[in-house]
């Protein structure tokens, strides 16, 4: 219990937190594993953040970042996100044993395999969407309009 008070506390990100507990506590990583293996809330907190990571799609993400006007601000912010993203990684498949995200749940990493080919494309389509927004003066009411459906496509993917 008190591992899970301290990765709370340490930081608001999980890589982070996992990273630098391990790093204060290196006997730690078997704890984690067996907590992994035993406790049933520790799993299902560990293989949701799993499934999140695998849908996200640091490539994708780039590009929304390159809507910022910005690009400084935009580059420092994206790599804050891509490198947290590799760190929580890291720090679940150091925690579940595994050498890559839902290795030990392969029905759903296939699941997912099979859903980013028709989602990935919407994302895409609401970046050109966005994108036309802010350059031109067309209907803005019917772009919005789009983007909506756009992030409903994409939620229900």
């Amino acid at each position: 219990m008190q591992l899970h008070v301290r990765l709370g506390a340490a930081r608001d990100e999980a890589g982070e937190g996992i990273e630098e507990h391990l790093r204060e506590n290196p006997d730690e990583g078997s704890v984690m594993r067996d907590m992994y293996a035993r406790w049933p809330f520790w799993k299902t907190l560990i293989d949701n953040a799993q499934m999140i990571l695998a849908k996200a799609d640091m490539n994708i993400a780039r590009l929304y970042a390159e809507l910022v006007p910005d690009s400084e601000l935009s580059r420092r912010i994206f790599s804050a996100i891509e490198a947290e993203y590799h760190r929580t990684v890291s720090g679940l498949c150091t925690i579940t044993g595994q050498s890559a995200l839902l290795d030990n749940m392969p029905i759903l990493r296939d699941s997912i395999g099979r859903r980013n080919p028709y989602v990935d494309p919407l994302s895409l389509i609401q970046l050109v969407l966005l994108r036309r927004i802010r350059e031109d003066g067309g209907d803005k009411v019917a772009l919005l309009e789009a983007v909506l459906e756009s992030i409903n496509g994409i939620a229900s993917g």
